[in-house]
């Protein structure tokens, strides 16, 4: 397929960078500043689905604020709590908007932690297994989640600027073996069952997971 563009310079001679039809993009304003993100996911990936915990340590940079909206496709969310006080949260399948029992406070960290669980995810985190055309295809799972596909398989502030140290825990049936970014701190389990972890103690230099 063949694609024309038409670049047309402006009263000074110089070319615009962006194609036609492009239009500006802009984070949205930041109740907070994300320090860190812990993830604990248990697989189960022959049905290609998992459910876990996510933690968010979020900053305030703002007093007052009743509301925190993350990002979140395709999502199933059980519950919400921070510390360990439930909150009440409305979702419509692409944005969690939690209501906050106690407003934000510039500088004293909260900590968020959802309950929720994914079946056949779209994007983010990837299942591999064996099919009719390709029988011999090892088993595997990944996940990507540049520029904006984390929202897809955790609940997040889901921009480019948000960078956090991070620490991920997984539980996999035991002939898997598991691997992940960051300093690896245990791995226990049972007869069955292998358990992961690993922590970043520094920001990414991009976010990735």
């Amino acid at each position: 397929m063949l694609h024309l563009y038409s670049l047309y310079a402006d009263e000074n001679g110089h070319k615009p960078f962006e194609l036609p039809g492009a239009y500006p993009h802009y984070n949205p304003d930041r109740p907070g500043r994300v320090e860190h993100i812990a993830l604990d996911l248990d697989l189960d990936i022959p049905n290609q689905r998992y459910s876990g915990v996510c933690k968010i340590r979020l900053n305030p940079v703002r007093d007052g604020v009743e509301t925190l909206t993350l990002d979140a496709v395709s999502l199933q969310i059980n519950s919400v709590k921070v510390g360990s006080t439930k909150q009440s949260f409305d979702y419509d399948g692409e944005t969690l908007n939690i209501q906050l029992k106690k407003p934000t406070a510039v500088d004293k960290p909260i900590t968020l932690s959802i309950d929720y669980q994914v079946e056949h995810p779209q994007r983010g985190i990837y299942f591999i297994a064996p099919d009719e055309h390709y029988p011999d295809k090892p088993y595997q799972v990944w996940t990507q989640g540049e520029d904006e596909d984390s929202r897809f398989w955790f609940p997040c502030f889901d921009y480019p600027g948000q960078l956090a140290t991070s620490e991920l825990k997984v539980r996999v049936p035991k002939r898997f073996f598991a691997i992940s970014n960051g300093c690896g701190f245990g791995c226990s389990g049972s007869r069955t069952v292998k358990r992961a972890s690993w922590r970043r103690f520094r920001p990414p230099e991009r976010r990735r997971w």
